[in-house]
């Protein structure tokens, strides 16, 4: 079949991902504006370890009061993370072979997409011009960005397995459909939202071409739904529930969108830098799309227009001023010129960042970069053309994908407990709970009013009268204690209070108090000997979420199985 990758492009494929990733091989971890991930991907593993799945709560940040991090960031990129240590790779070197991966499966889904449609060596180049799209190098070697980092995998993994389901109409292609939408939305929610008309405008060309649109679109919806329910344990409680966190702080302060458009001649040309994004032209990063792919776009697009008449007839190639639309679409949302969308679409306010629409623009550039090879080489000048191409993306951009140094440390670094409980967590914080006491900072900035003598240190603290107090299960979900007292008493148990959070007496149900600087929780307990535990149940969206993944999961077995039997049936 056309879109298995043979051995001489999976062999290219691993060489350029190679140089892209080749940094990775230094000792240690580079320096990043997101240095979380490490200690992200380290509570990811403590909370399944202890019992939590869905994982929700994240044990360690949040100052250590059970911060629930994986209850409204997407985290796909730590469960790959999670998988490598789970063969025993450290934590530092997992997070390594995580990017490493991203590059590789990214490149993998370019070329598969653009072969396709187009060929092989067509995709070859596209796949090269995406890995090296210097805002690839941004998101992992200056930002730290993993989560929007592994959405560049499932862009064209989406758009190569809708285009499989339009040309063979096989209800199995619905799985792969299925799963690059499921695990777009898990990788980063936001670029998501973002692709959402981008992908919109595709089907719709694809139904416009479809000769049994019916099957299209039964088959298509039917990926497209159980992408949706296969997520949903992530976004829907992560939707319904972020009012009851500090989330707002997002796109009220720093991370507004005004203060993060680009202008037109950065997208061109800006200089590399390891800095941050600030409201003029003059940011610390880089804002290009590539020049070698914006060059072999327009040549492509003036190819087309100028051979119309000759390229119409060829199906495929019809899609090239598609794309170029698509490319010039996410390039006017970078800039200040977009800012009247911006203003009217209160959703995109949550995007943060005008210039995540790079992302896009990275994808419809190297796709067009791609088709320059298919309508210019004969066969037997395509090898060398796009290997010529393949050398000039490496030669423009290698020198980005490096990071501005390297920390010769251990995992002993990321995973020091008080440094995830305050340095760490002194870093994001967004996801307390609403109501927290605040500090405005010298920058204008929301605070948490905390300091570093209030980080938990203990389970519970006792805050009026006094016992004997044994802790017997101490994990993020749950806490037990044994109280014997000679008088009432109050215990704070030292975590946050989040919907979902019951507490027991003697297995009776009791109300707590979360009147406190930090929202923590307060239960009384009557003088004697009482077991007092607190659970982290499910909500309704949390449940709702949970059966409509588990529902998905059945229904992409039954598609599979289905496609199975009549397989067998026809042989």
């Amino acid at each position: 079949m056309k879109q298995i990758l043979k051995f001489k492009q999976l062999l290219f494929i691993l060489v350029f991902t190679f140089l892209a990733s080749f940094s990775l091989l230094n000792p240690g971890l580079f320096t990043m504006h997101d240095d979380e991930q490490v200690a992200r991907l380290y509570d990811l593993n403590q909370a399944l370890v202890q019992g939590q799945f869905p994982p929700r709560i994240a044990p360690n940040l949040g100052f250590g009061y059970g911060y629930p991090f994986f209850n409204y960031y997407p985290s796909f990129s730590y469960y790959v993370g999670e998988a490598f240590h789970v063969f025993g790779f450290s934590y530092i070197n997992s997070t390594k072979l995580m990017l490493a991966a991203g590059f590789f499966l990214a490149a993998c889904f370019m070329y598969l997409f653009v072969s396709e449609l187009l060929d092989e060596w067509a995709g070859i180049v596209a796949a090269c011009a995406y890995t090296f799209a210097p805002y690839h190098a941004v998101d992992i070697y200056v930002r730290g960005a993993f989560a929007e980092f592994f959405a560049f995998v499932f862009i064209p993994a989406i758009f190569w397995a809708s285009y499989k389901l339009y040309k063979s109409s096989r209800p199995i292609f619905a799985i792969p459909l299925a799963i690059s939408v499921g695990f777009l939305i898990l990788s980063h929610d936001l670029i998501a939202l973002m692709c959402t008309p981008f992908i919109g405008i595709w089907l719709l060309y694809l139904l416009f071409k479809a000769e049994n649109r019916k099957q299209f679109v039964i088959w298509c919806s039917t990926g497209f739904i159980l992408g949706f329910g296969l997520s949903a344990f992530f976004w829907f409680p992560a939707y319904i529930e972020r009012n009851f966190t500090l989330v707002r702080i997002l796109t009220s302060e720093l991370a507004s969108y005004t203060l993060h458009f680009t202008c037109i001649h950065q997208l061109w040309s800006s200089p590399w830098g390891y800095g941050g994004s600030i409201p003029d032209c003059n940011d610390g990063l880089s804002f290009e799309i590539g020049k070698p792919q914006l060059i072999l776009s327009l040549v492509s697009l003036i190819a087309f227009v100028v051979g119309f008449v000759k390229y119409k007839k060829k199906e495929n190639l019809t899609i090239i001023p598609l794309l170029f639309f698509m490319l010039f679409l996410a390039m006017f949302l970078t800039t200040r010129q977009s800012k009247f969308v911006w203003d009217n679409i209160s959703l995109l306010w949550y995007v943060q960042f005008p210039w995540r629409f790079l992302t896009i623009c990275a994808f419809a550039a190297s796709f067009l970069s791609g088709c320059a090879v298919f309508l210019f080489a004969n066969k037997k000048h395509k090898t060398i053309a796009a290997l010529g191409l393949t050398v000039i993306f490496v030669a423009f951009y290698i020198g980005d994908f490096r990071p501005e140094r390297f920390l010769n440390v251990s995992d002993k670094y990321y995973t020091d407990i008080n440094k995830i409980r305050w340095d760490t967590s002194s870093l994001s914080y967004e996801y307390v709970p609403a109501g927290v006491k605040t500090k405005i900072s010298k920058y204008g900035t929301t605070l948490v009013d905390i300091n570093k003598n209030e980080v938990a240190k203990e389970p519970y603290t006792v805050i009026h009268g006094s016992a004997i107090i044994t802790n017997t299960k101490n994990v993020p979900q749950e806490k037990i204690f044994k109280t014997n007292s000679t008088s009432s008493l109050t215990i704070r148990i030292n975590t946050f209070s989040f919907p979902g959070w019951k507490v027991f007496i003697d297995g009776g149900l009791v109300k707590y108090s979360d009147s406190n600087k930090l929202k923590l929780i307060d239960v009384a307990v009557p003088a004697g000997t009482h077991t007092v535990s607190a659970v982290f149940e499910n909500t309704t969206p949390r449940s709702l979420g949970n059966w409509a993944s588990i529902t998905s999961i059945i229904g992409l077995c039954g598609i599979l199985i289905s496609a199975s039997y009549k397989h067998e049936k026809n042989k």
